[in-house]
């Protein structure tokens, strides 16, 4: 009785040290060698195990081990923060109720589809397969925040980007003004993106809708020198010098000096606000309108007007 009673006593000994051992190795603040853990869409225990073990001195089995005991929800892609140096129970709570980082890409409005793809390109947490610029349509992203986790592709954040401005486009189209010269959505979209590049005071692109909707319903040719630099750039939208007078004499369909209508395409992303506008033109007696200088424009009803504006 003697004999098993020190074999008991030796085995629950060593079965708390044992326990001990586990949760202090499972409590304890760690060092990884990085800031984030990334874990890839597909990625098993086994393979999520083995980077915990890449990025802290642990061991794959018994971090396995760990993982099955505190783990109950599936593991979801993304990236979980290690920069706070969590313990194994604090990073397998994150892993278990999904808290990975959220990541964010912000697209101005008025870039080029060009511009976009450079933009998503930059950013070294979205897996570049963009497509190229020329084989997409020019204002069919909606310029917005857009979340995402690393490593979402950059074509699928561009179809996001793409249905956002569909239900948009729909959205608004539906609640337009009565009698406006467009012959479909496609139209008005062209306007708005004519609109974003013009004006960036928000006040004044019902504006500048109203005097190149006044210019359509006369013939008059819209004159609009980012439409004559997105036929200068081939679609970039990037000037790498100032617009000369000549340029706008530029035979080219998309040079509003050139062809007395709208471009056939748009030249830039636009914001919902500049695509309001387009649908919301202000009623107005307005011909012309030039750049102060300061920001915002003058606007004038004749042309002896405008020059004065000019010479001002």
């Amino acid at each position: 009785m003697r004999v098993l009673l020190v074999i008991a006593t030796i085995a629950l000994v060593a079965c708390l040290g044992i326990s001990y051992g586990v949760y202090h190795e499972y409590t304890k603040a760690r060092t990884y060698n990085s800031d984030t853990l990334f874990v890839q869409k597909g990625m098993g225990g086994r393979a999520i195990a083995q980077e915990i073990k890449n990025q802290t001195e642990t061991y794959p089995l018994v971090t396995l081990m760990l993982m099955k005991l505190a783990i109950t929800n599936p593991i979801h892609a993304g990236e979980y923060d290690l920069s706070d140096s969590p313990s194994f129970k604090t990073l397998f709570d994150r892993l278990n109720t999904q808290t990975t980082i959220k990541r964010s890409v912000t697209v101005p409005e008025g870039l080029t589809v060009y511009q976009v793809i450079e933009l998503m390109k930059r950013n070294d947490h979205i897996t570049d397969d963009c497509p190229d610029y020329k084989a997409m349509t020019e204002g069919s992203l909606l310029p917005e925040t857009y979340g995402f986790i690393r490593g979402e592709t950059c074509t699928s954040l561009l179809t996001r980007m793409g249905n956002a401005m569909t239900t948009i486009l729909d959205e608004l189209w539906d609640k337009r003004d009565d009698s406006l010269p467009y012959k479909n959505k496609e139209d008005a979209l062209i306007m708005a993106s004519i609109i974003e590049k013009e004006t960036g005071v928000a006040s004044e692109r019902a504006r500048v809708a109203g005097v190149f909707v006044n210019r359509l319903n006369i013939g008059m040719p819209l004159q609009s020198d980012p439409t004559t630099i997105y036929a200068l750039t081939d679609g970039t939208g990037e000037m790498e010098r100032e617009l000369y007078r000549s340029d706008w004499k530029l035979a080219h369909p998309f040079n509003t000096y050139f062809i007395p209508a709208l471009p056939p395409a748009p030249i830039a992303n636009p914001g919902k606000e500049s695509i309001y506008a387009a649908l919301h033109p202000e009623p107005h007696g307005y011909f012309y309108f030039m750049a102060t200088g300061t920001g915002g424009h003058d606007f004038a009803k004749t042309l002896d007007e405008h020059n004065r504006n000019v010479h001002k």
